[in-house]
């Protein structure tokens, strides 16, 4: 079984999740992220004791989504301050845990885990991506699944896989590129179609499988949905290319002897830790 931890998303998710009442050491600092996103990874290496596993990591967003769409993530707010100044000793208690980063100058930690995953399932693993990111939704099939952490170090995870897949976006994974082609994406500043919600786009991609297929059948649909499909034909197709997920040929072929859990430098370990608590 290989583990794959979306970082980045793991991060943000435990710096907010204690954002009324942050952790910080004796210095003041806040270190909420750094607790938060290394309790979720000890957790899962002590509870569910990978054959492989490695930390993903953003680094410098994603140039070729943004030399497509110049407002990519544009109203996104910038990387909280306190978070930032701790993403080092993330990832060095990462290093330090034996656990392989992954990350490249200008490419999303989302198309990295996209890569690994699929290497890993044409290899013949069984794949769980640890996130909670709606847009990795996309990857569950038989081979690979999505593990939710709970919040604030909290156990409330769920395990979603085709069987239950659907319960989080109301569409399974098959059409989660095209439910969020429809819907748009706000934290992402995707566009999607400009007054198609959640439950039109549920029922659309229900009734037509496809947006493909929902374009084709225009002249059945009422002619609202028809007008605004048709002045966001655009739109549409320009949020698709943004919401698919990339294959990065550097992060093809794996080594997988190097996702293999190390060994712990202890040292190393307990000077962060101790620097951080």
């Amino acid at each position: 079984m290989v583990y794959l931890f979306d970082g980045t998303a793991i991060a943000y998710r435990a710096f907010f999740a204690f954002i009324r009442n942050p952790l910080r050491n004796s210095k003041g600092i806040n270190t909420s992220g750094v607790f938060g996103t290394l309790n979720s990874l000890v957790k899962v290496v002590q509870e569910r004791n990978p054959d492989r596993i490695a930390f993903v990591f953003d680094k410098g967003g994603s140039a070729y989504r943004n030399e497509m769409f110049a407002d990519y993530k544009a109203t996104r707010e910038k990387m909280p301050d306190e978070l930032r100044e701790t993403i080092p000793d993330i990832l060095e208690a990462v290093e330090a845990m034996g656990i392989p980063i992954l990350m490249q100058q200008g490419v999303e930690a989302d198309d990295i885990l996209a890569t690994v995953a699929h290497a890993a399932a044409e290899n013949g693993e069984k794949v769980v991506i640890v996130t909670g990111d709606k847009d990795l939704f996309q990857l569950i099939d038989d081979n690979i699944s999505i593990l939710q952490p709970g919040r604030g170090g909290q156990s409330d995870e769920t395990l979603f896989d085709p069987g239950n897949a659907t319960e989080r976006l109301g569409v399974p994974p098959e059409q989660v590129v095209d439910f969020l082609t429809l819907v748009g994406d706000t934290s992402d500043n995707i566009p999607g179609v400009a007054g198609i919600g959640k439950k039109t786009a549920q029922k659309l991609l229900e009734d037509y499988g496809s947006l493909d297929n929902i374009y084709k059948n225009l002249d059945k649909l009422t002619k609202g949905q028809q007008k605004k499909l048709e002045e966001g034909r655009d739109s549409a197709h320009l949020s698709r290319e943004l919401i698919k997920l990339l294959h990065v040929e550097e992060f093809a072929n794996p080594d997988w002897d190097a996702m293999k859990i190390g060994d712990q430098d202890e040292e190393k370990l307990a000077d962060i830790l101790t620097r951080v608590a």
